[in-house]
């Protein structure tokens, strides 16, 4: 016995891309529905619903949380126990010009610029002016010269984010020829 086979007719192939074309579209329009093939056709709605959350989590963006500012520095009871400190061997005024080669060696070993001031409204002013410069090299500056702890506030306080200590500067004004602050030595050279 010979069985027939239903004729199938081929559409052009204008009409297949047409037709998948529309079927595309038509279901993009449509709400997403997904499907778990577990052999029944079981929507996979109900194991998505578990899950939701973490997929909420993932399609968010981060809330956006500005760093708190930084703590006001305290005045260290090391910093306090050093005061009074005087420099003997610096003192305020005017750079005096020339700095040898050897000095200038020592000051290009310098990991980072430092900066010697005092409590004076010169350096005061200095510092004042150049705090920006300061900060963008990343200095580092000693006071070597402060009576009582209102100094040492009142130096930070117009510092604003550049490292103050307090410590005696006859030691580094021998080692790197300087006899004048405020001052920062730079692998330059000293500048004011």
């Amino acid at each position: 016995m010979i069985k027939k086979h239903p004729v199938r007719r081929r559409l052009p192939e204008s009409r297949v891309w047409g037709l998948a074309l529309g079927v595309v579209c038509a279901s993009s329009a449509a709400a997403f529905e997904l499907e778990l093939d577990a052999g029944g056709g079981e929507p996979i709605q109900p194991y998505i619903e578990r899950f939701e959350d973490s997929f909420k989590a993932l399609r968010c963006e981060p809330e956006r949380i500005s760093p708190p500012d930084p703590p006001e520095p305290a005045i260290a009871a090391e910093a306090q126990g050093l005061l009074p400190v005087e420099t003997d061997r610096m003192q305020a005024g005017p750079l005096e010009v020339g700095v040898t080669a050897k000095y200038r060696e020592r000051m290009a070993e310098l990991p980072r610029p430092l900066c010697l001031i005092g409590r004076d409204e010169r350096s005061l002013r200095w510092l004042a002016q150049h705090r920006d410069a300061l900060l963008e090299v990343g200095a580092v500056c000693l006071l070597v010269e402060a009576q009582e702890r209102t100094d040492l506030e009142r130096v930070r306080d117009l510092a604003d984010g550049v490292w103050v200590q307090v410590g005696p500067g006859d030691g580094l004004a021998e080692h790197f020829g300087v006899r004048r602050y405020p001052v920062v030595l730079t692998p330059e050279g000293p500048k004011q």
